[in-house]
């Protein structure tokens, strides 16, 4: 076989190749979503309290701060200590 040939039937095996694989992979895919919906929209609610529950906790901890120790802290209320008297009140 003449050296040109070599490459040009090189490049037709991988082109053969990457077509055959990225059509497995396809097929693979489409098997695995179709199987498994199923099991994906039965733990969708389990999903959502999750989420629900910690956006919960972050927004709390947005609204109410790292440094409020007082549980009067609020929106739009702010717990400053250099405004307060010496009783603490």
């Amino acid at each position: 076989m003449p050296r040109e040939e070599r490459p040009k039937l090189e490049r037709r095996s991988h082109l053969l190749h990457d077509v055959t694989m990225i059509t497995f992979l396809v097929i693979a895919a489409f098997f695995l979503f179709t199987e498994h919906k199923a099991h994906l929209y039965g733990a969708l609610p389990y999903v959502l309290l999750g989420v629900c529950v910690i956006l919960a906790f972050v927004l709390w901890r947005v609204v109410k701060g790292p440094d409020s120790t007082n549980g009067n802290a609020g929106p739009g209320k702010s717990v400053d200590r250099k405004d307060q008297g010496p009783g603490g009140q």
